[in-house]
Order: C-alpha cells, then structure tokens, then sequence
C-alpha cells in the first residue's frame, strides 16, 4: 500500500513537471499575448512572473510597455524606472519613459548639476553593473598580456608600447571598478519613488497638521531622503523637499 502511494506521488510530481512553465516559456506567452494586442492577458502572465520573484531587463520593460498601453501611467513609469537601473542606457526605453512622463501632471524643472557631475553620472550609466563588471575583466587581462609583452619581448620600442598600453588599461580598468561600484549602488538602492495617490500634499513635517508646502500627482518621481513611522522625507528634481505618507509612494 506504501509502496502504491508513494509511486502515485512520483508519478504526479513528474507530470506537475513536465506541465510547468519555465519563466523563459511564460515571457514568451506573454509576448505573444500583448504582440496580439490582449495587453490585460499579457499584464497577468508578466505580473505573475513578476510576484513568483523572476526579475530581468525584458519582463520589468514590457510590464511597463503593458501598463501604459492600459494608460496606467503611474505603473508604467514605476516599471520602465526599475528596467532603466538594469539598462540605463538603452535608446528605447528612455524614449517610452520620456513619453510616459509627458502624461503625468506635474511638470518639474530638474536643478542643474556642475558640469562634471553631470559627465561623471552620464559615463558611469552608459552601462549596467554587469556589463561594467566584463570591462573590469576585459581590461585586467589586457593588463596582464601587455606586461607579458613587456618582459618577454627585447624589443625596445614593442617594450614601451606594451608598457605604455598596460598602463592605460590599468587606468581604464580602475575606473570601470570605480563606474560598476556606482552603478551597482544605483540598482540595488532603495532611495527612489513614484507617487500613487492621485494628489497628495507635501507637509513640513511628518504630521498631518503640519503646514502644506506644494502639492503633487501620481506618476511624479521622487527622492526618499528619510523615514519617520508612517511618513517619508522626499526631494524632487527641482531641490524642494517635504513629506507625505508612505503609503502613497511605491518604491522603484
């Protein structure tokens, strides 16, 4: 009788298998669902992929792609802000997440940064963590073949090339480190937001009878700078800051 049981379950937990999607086989159904136009189908494959803890540059993009095509503005930016830490780079999703904001209500000038600020964070998001982090091994073993070069070949003028060239891919190696460290930072942080009430107003301080200072809308980005119970201390693009409820905030 044991013996039956335990075959049943064999048998069951082998076909349980063989039925079960892979996340790969799941994406790609739900592709096929929102290229036929069934965006609220395709949005329940990739939030359910989402909440099962699979994560990747695709899914997070085409759940955005998916929100915004149901004008669920205020999910779609949340989505194509946590694709962008995964490819800060990429031409396409800047384009749909720029288009996306054009559809929110507040219109808030950014506070220019210094000039080498701004080309400091500009290089270091040219590229994900991961991809500084195959530079970092590209370079070292440039490194290492050019000062192989250097004391194996008698040849003088090679032996100043090699050791001139292992010196700039020391140099170049070193700061796609320093890029990959950043980056990393950025995509793992906690610190950033997006608004999900309809409006909500910004107080002086964490109480609801504190003094309202400006008021924002859903879909607004912003920067958590602290937390106190159930309020945040947010800044936005132009310098301001304040607090409102944190239930009001979805984490990017």
């Amino acid at each position: 009788m044991i013996k039956k049981f335990i075959f049943i379950i064999i048998i069951t937990l082998a076909f349980a298998n063989i039925n079960a999607k892979t996340p790969e086989a799941k994406l790609e159904e739900a592709n096929a669902l929102y290229s036929k136009g069934k965006y609220e189908d395709a949005l329940d494959l990739y939030n359910d992929l989402y909440h099962q803890g699979y994560s990747s540059l695709e899914l997070n993009y085409n759940l955005g792609n998916s929100y915004f095509k149901l004008n669920k503005i205020p999910d779609a930016i949340l989505f194509y802000e946590r694709a962008k830490r995964l490819a800060p780079d990429d031409e396409d999703l800047n384009f749909n997440l720029k288009v996306a904001n054009l559809k929110i209500v507040d219109r808030i000038n950014t506070v220019p940064k210094l000039f080498f600020i701004d080309w400091y964070n500009s290089i270091s998001s040219m590229n994900s963590s991961a991809t500084w982090s195959y530079l970092i091994i590209v370079f070292s073993w440039l490194t290492f073949i050019f000062l192989a070069g250097y004391f194996l070949i008698w040849n003088i003028a090679i032996r100043k090339i090699s050791f001139f060239a292992s010196a700039v891919s020391v140099i170049v190696a070193i700061f796609c480190i320093i890029f990959a460290l950043e980056q990393s930072g950025k995509e793992q942080a906690k610190d950033e937001a997006i608004i999900f009430a309809p409006s909500v107003y910004i107080k002086s301080s964490p109480d609801k009878e504190s003094t309202d200072l400006f008021i924002l809308h859903e879909g607004t980005k912003v920067k958590i700078l602290d937390e106190v119970g159930i309020w945040k201390k947010i800044k936005i693009a132009d310098g301001n800051i304040g607090w409102l409820p944190a239930k009001t905030i979805e984490i990017i």
